[in-house]
């Protein structure tokens, strides 16, 4: 498979059993070869850090909401939407 660049001085090749990673410094070469088995943990690690990731911006998202509904009384009816003044 021909040589591809996939961005920061990574290229990616195939050498018939594993992805082949060169990542070009300036100074030197570095390999790494992702046999399917550590091609398999990483992307396990790649989906775990992606939901950890949601998981804590929902909680920060939550935590906001929390604080705000802590410091302003509603003046809306959560069924309506209606403000109550409205509805005098």
């Amino acid at each position: 498979m021909k040589e591809t660049y996939l961005g920061d001085g990574v290229y990616a090749t195939f050498n018939g059993f594993a992805i082949v990673l060169d990542l070009r410094a300036q100074d030197s070469t570095t390999r790494i070869t992702l046999e399917p088995s550590i091609l398999a943990a990483l992307n396990e690690f790649d989906k775990a850090s992606r939901a950890e990731a949601v998981a804590v911006a929902v909680a920060e998202r939550e935590e906001e909401a929390a604080r705000h509904s802590e410091e302003e009384p509603s003046d809306t009816d959560p069924k309506t939407g209606a403000q109550y003044g409205d509805l005098l």
